[in-house]
């Protein structure tokens, strides 16, 4: 029989004994006992990882899904001016135990804004939701021909969106209607008629999305997602004035019909290897009512037809500090009115290699993309634009080196080229008689040459801030040539031109740059404090027909001067669930700076807003 015993004894170190006793069946009166005493002193130190990687599938997300951006104006676009800052939620201040955000304000001159999401229903495994945005602008403003008019710019949109999962699967949709309108205050001269009405630009949109499929998060299994997008944009009645002596009724009425399929598939091949592809295909119509003088109506059933498809195809290799990811592009464009019919195929190449942990990483990049040239996408550029555009295709190659160090300094420097066809340039043109200026699409082609730098620093001390700068190059020519030429006097009763494409000049930036800081204490006040600079830009109409009076406009260019746009943001936590804030935007305003979003249009000056932000 085998016992042992184990006993700590107390002294100055810990020390472990153990006693073997054996019994054995042995002759009658013979005892052995065996005795055996060990010292032990234990040592701490730092406990031992196990070499052994963990496979985690995080499968936790956040929904309502609310850090996604809601953009009440035309959607930002390089090179443009904005009016206003697109809404955003935190989901740093977003409780889901409460259904309700809002935000509101009013400013001077007379602004106001409004986001309000509503979210009923916040259940595990299914969520259901309503928004409602509004951003509205209404002083006078004075343009360029020292007239004194309405320029009224309104934002405003409602939806409902809702997601259900599955285990691994997931559906989400979206519908939604949107409302702006922009009034056309870069006009020459205001008739003294009283029945005078200004022109606006009213664009209404009806549209939707839902999706189902995976989140791509875990390939080591076939992933898929399936889209569909679409809806139908009308631009109101556009009317100038009725008088007993020229009556203009109803001119244009356009209008638009669009939908998208997009179908993406992607699957881990082995560890570090994976496969993905992906469809796009998208296909509309754009209509027009006419209106003549006496009201009759003239209909084009179907003004244009235009669609869309791609197919890309990428594979993915990850091992180490190497990241490539290499395959190809297959285009199909087709345009009615532009003549657009032909198929194109681009390479694709994303490579990157982590050479110091992340504080240096050498990159180089080519991609390539459809540039939406609808009447829907072009007025969320442009709102004064009147028709639709081509549908283009750029492809653009960067390289360069990026870093971030200790995750508190990053940058990035890089240059490149981008490869443009059927590229939409805004032309202003002008019109008849009280007709304020509009512009329209010219399909062009060449390339495009960047340089930029990028500095952040991320809250040091709650501090944060982000420097950048990019110098641009063009080298653009219109698709179809023509020469300019003198109409004969009878044609218009007086000295006229005709001037279209070889005159174009593109008002493309040469330069664009920023900076911005904020300071955040303890997550009760914040400020922020930013500028963007754009720089000279050029533009020349494309097709008009002139006086002599106004050649020095229109023949000799448009050129806008730099513009810089500084801001100001102050943010005070009153209660835990309650905050008020105060922007003030394009600052310099207060001495006498101008912004110019485009020729003619003058952005507003100083302005102020303040309001507040609550969750309950």
């Amino acid at each position: 029989m085998l016992m042992a015993v184990a006993t700590i004894s107390a002294r100055g170190s810990a020390q472990v004994q153990v006693q073997a006793q054996t019994q054995t069946q042995a002759p009658e009166g013979l005892d052995r006992r065996l005795e055996v005493t060990r010292e032990y002193t234990p040592n701490v130190g730092p406990a031992g990882k196990l070499p052994i990687e963990p496979n985690m599938t995080d499968t936790v997300r956040l929904r309502p899904e609310v850090t996604y951006r809601i953009t009440p104006v035309a959607g930002p676009v390089s090179f443009e001016v904005r009016a206003f800052e697109p809404a955003s939620v935190s989901t740093a201040r977003w409780d889901p135990g409460r259904p309700l955000y809002l935000r509101a304000g009013l400013g001077l001159p007379l602004q106001s804004t409004l986001d309000l999401y509503f979210t009923p229903r916040m259940a595990a495994g299914s969520s259901l939701g309503l928004y409602v945005n509004h951003r509205g602008a209404y002083s006078k403003l004075r343009n360029d021909f020292g007239v004194k008019a309405d320029a009224t710019e309104t934002y405003n949109g409602v939806g409902l969106w809702g997601s259900r999962r599955w285990a691994r699967y997931e559906l989400k949709g979206d519908v939604s209607y949107t409302h702006r309108r922009y009034d056309m205050y870069g006009t020459d001269e205001v008739p003294d008629d009283s029945s005078f009405e200004w022109m606006t630009a009213s664009w209404n949109r009806v549209g939707g999305n839902v999706g189902f499929g995976d989140d791509f998060t875990d390939l080591s299994r076939l992933n898929f997602h399936v889209g569909l997008d679409g809806g139908y944009t009308r631009r109101n009645d556009i009317r100038v004035f009725d008088s007993s002596y020229y009556r203009i009724g109803h001119m244009y009425r356009p209008s638009q019909a669009d939908g998208e399929l997009s179908l993406r598939l992607g699957r881990e091949l082995r560890t570090g290897h994976a496969l993905e592809a992906e469809f796009r295909g998208r296909m509309g119509k754009h209509y027009a009512e006419v209106y003549d003088n006496t009201a009759s109506i003239t209909t084009n059933e179907a003004d244009n037809r235009f669609s869309s498809a791609s197919v890309a195809v990428r594979y993915d290799l990850s091992t180490g500090g190497l990241r490539l990811r290499v395959g190809g592009d297959l285009y199909y464009v087709y345009n009615q009115y532009y003549g657009q019919d032909g198929v194109r195929l681009r390479p694709a190449l994303e490579l990157s290699y982590d050479v110091a942990g992340g504080r240096f990483v050498p990159f180089a990049r080519v991609s390539s993309r459809i540039v939406d040239g609808s009447m829907e996408a072009l007025s969320r550029t442009n709102p004064y634009v009147t028709t639709y555009g081509a549908t283009g295709l750029a492809t653009d190659a960067l390289m360069g080196f990026e870093g971030d160090v200790g995750g508190v300094f990053t940058y990035r420097l890089s240059g490149g080229a981008s490869l443009l066809r059927d590229y939409n340039i805004m032309c202003p043109e002008y019109g008849d008689l009280y007709r304020p200026m509009t512009f329209n699409p010219v399909a062009m082609r060449g390339r495009r040459y960047t340089a930029g730098a990028e500095f952040g620093l991320r809250n040091v001390g709650g501090f944060s801030a982000r420097l950048y700068g990019n110098v641009y190059t063009h080298e653009l020519r219109p698709e179809v040539d023509y020469v300019s030429y003198d109409l004969p006097d009878d044609a218009w009763g007086s000295d006229s031109y005709y001037e279209w494409s070889l005159s174009v000049l593109p008002g493309l930036p040469e330069f664009d740059a920023g900076a911005e800081v904020s300071y955040s204490h303890k997550d009760v006040f914040r400020i922020k404090a930013g500028v963007e600079v754009t720089g000279k830009r050029r533009f020349r109409t494309e097709t008009y027909y002139l006086s002599p009076s106004l050649e020095s406009h229109f023949l000799k260019g448009v050129t806008i001067p730099t513009v810089a746009d500084v801001s100001l943001e102050v943010e005070f936590r009153v209660q835990s669930d309650f905050w008020v804030f105060v922007e003030g935007r394009n600052l310099a305003g207060l001495g006498g700076h101008k912004l110019y979003p485009w020729p003619y249009y003058r952005g507003r000056g100083a302005n102020v807003m303040a309001g507040i932000e609550m969750v309950f």
